[in-house]
């Protein structure tokens, strides 16, 4: 397993007047300023300071001490005492003076923030790597993914499942259900190499066909079900590709997450780990959480209503309580959805229901015939009486990040006071958001102006 090394931000304390500072309840990271970490001035290092002078017991000067007598004991001193007795610690660097440098020194003593990553150099303790550095008037989730790579967001302990392209497709659905994993790579044993994903998707659209009659698919392999549904290409990224990169190919192909390999050159190598949308928030948007809102406005004090983030009004689509879950399986495969809202006969939102919640009680039903359960109403499932987590309109894009954090949803409902749904909100939604949001200087000073009078609480507890 690759060992990660964690990645710190640093920043300035603002002065254009409208900075609320940064944060001391943090508990992620202990941050400071750039200007605040101690530079010593380069020593110079002459041969008068390296040299020692011994005195004996008569406090007469003895022979200085060279360089190949160092670590013997001196001669004419009591007991044999160490020469090197006196307080080296002045001639030892302070260790942010062990710094290897990716951008020029003078744009890095300029910069408002950096990101850095703790490092060992010449084999001494208390190096840094400095990343990347930018001013306030850059976005610094941009640099921020830009700078790391996906190594650096591998959890540190985490389990992955592999499928043999030979694997009934029968047997992958109750393994993948079983142990609660979204996703596992299926790989060509002969040529040694991944072929697709199997995902909780695919396992609905097999549940499907069987129900549906055809029956052969059960007995078929991974590989030539997954070409006949149309999923036979994998998307994927490689280990040393920056996060940037990974979010634009999630992005782009309208997923949640994919996998990561140590090598995609000249093909898909060793499969490390998934890489999802909410890992990449995590550690993007909350790993900056304590600079303030004046740089990060598009998400500290941008509300969804004002952004329009995610799916609204009438373009969200819903469930009742009594359509079938075999029509809500249909529903959800069509669309491509991971998650629907169901709502009452008032339209009134009951909760969410994500397709792994429908696999694994589908699975675990008794006597193992689904048949019957696929004709049933989605009230009898068991996930609907979970508590509802929810978010409301005047939400800032960060406190909607912090509210799905705290859950295990990946989508978020915004309701109204009659807990009416209004929008949904995803992951990937708000990822898009922060990939494409523009913000330049005069836009970031009049938001600020504008919304300084906002009785909306700008952090998230």
């Amino acid at each position: 397993m690759l060992e990660t090394t964690p990645v710190t931000v640093y920043g300035n304390s603002m002065d254009h007047g409208y900075e609320s500072g940064p944060s001391i309840d943090h508990s992620r990271r202990s941050s400071f300023g750039i200007r605040e970490i101690s530079l010593p001035s380069r020593r110079r290092y002459t041969m008068q300071s390296r040299l020692q002078v011994q005195r004996g017991a008569n406090g007469d000067t003895g022979n200085r001490k060279t360089s190949y007598q160092y670590g013997m004991n001196a001669p004419g001193v009591a007991g044999g005492q160490n020469a090197m007795e006196t307080d080296d610690d002045g001639l030892k660097p302070m260790p942010m003076t062990r710094r290897r440098m990716s951008v020029p020194e003078n744009v890095f003593r300029r910069a408002d923030f950096a990101i850095m990553r703790p490092c060992r150099i010449f084999n001494t303790e208390g190096g840094y790597e400095v990343l990347s550095a930018f001013d306030r008037h850059a976005d610094p989730y941009h640099k921020f993914m830009k700078s790391i790579t996906c190594y650096d967001l591998q959890p540190t302990h985490s389990s992955l499942v592999v499928f043999d392209g030979k694997t009934k497709v029968k047997a992958a659905v109750h393994a993948l259900s079983q142990h609660g994993h979204i996703a596992a790579v299926v790989t060509n044993s002969d040529k040694y190499q991944a072929e697709c994903v199997f995902n909780m998707g695919d396992c609905l659209t097999a549940i499907l066909m069987v129900a549906a009659g055809n029956r052969e698919v059960a007995s078929m392999t991974l590989v030539d079900f997954l070409k006949d549904i149309g999923s036979g290409n994998i998307i994927c990224s490689g280990v040393q590709n920056s996060v940037w990169e990974a979010a634009n190919i999630i992005s782009h192909n309208k997923i949640s997450f994919i996998p990561i390999f140590d090598t995609i050159v000249p093909k898909p190598g060793t499969p490390l780990f998934f890489l999802t949308t909410r890992m990449i928030l995590q550690e993007t948007v909350l790993k900056l959480s304590d600079f303030g809102d004046a740089i990060l406005l598009h998400v500290r004090q941008a509300t969804l209503d004002q952004k329009k983030i995610g799916t609204w009004n009438s373009d969200v689509l819903k469930i009742g309580l009594n359509t079938t879950i075999e029509d809500c399986i249909k529903l959800m495969a069509e669309k491509k959805m991971s998650t629907v809202p169901v709502v009452n006969d008032f339209n009134q939102i009951v909760n969410m229901l994500a397709r792994k919640d429908i696999i694994l009680e589908i699975m675990s039903h008794q006597g193992g015939n689904f048949h019957e359960m696929l004709k049933e109403p989605v009230k009898v499932l068991r996930s609907l009486q979970n508590r509802l987590v929810y978010g409301r309109t005047n939400f800032t894009v960060f406190e909607t990040v912090a509210k799905l954090m705290t859950s295990d949803k990946c989508c978020l409902p915004i309701i109204d006071e009659s807990k009416r749904i209004l929008a949904v909100v995803s992951c990937r939604d708000i990822l898009s958001y922060i990939q494409t949001a523009e913000r330049t200087p005069t836009e970031d000073r009049s938001s600020s102006s504008n919304s300084s009078t906002s009785s909306m609480p700008k952090t998230a507890k």
